[in-house]
């Protein structure tokens, strides 16, 4: 058996950082991390606002986001 702390170590290297998301989405799009940043906090005040509005939000066919109360 692996020891625990081994385990946790080797559980949170395979999670990808939002810092790091950004910076694949800027190589992969052309753009600076930053203004990638900003598009997606753009993005998420608009989900928030129409989740609280509608109760649900689509977003290109791939993320259905529903409120659960």
């Amino acid at each position: 058996m692996v020891p625990m702390k081994s385990m946790k170590t080797a559980m949170k290297s395979s999670v990808m950082t939002a810092s790091a998301a950004y910076s694949s989405v800027a190589e992969t799009t052309g753009l600076k991390a930053k203004e990638v940043k900003a598009v997606v906090e753009g993005l998420v005040e608009v989900v928030a606002g129409e989740l609280k509005k509608n109760g649900n939000f689509k977003l290109a066919g791939a993320l259905n986001l529903k409120f659960k109360k």
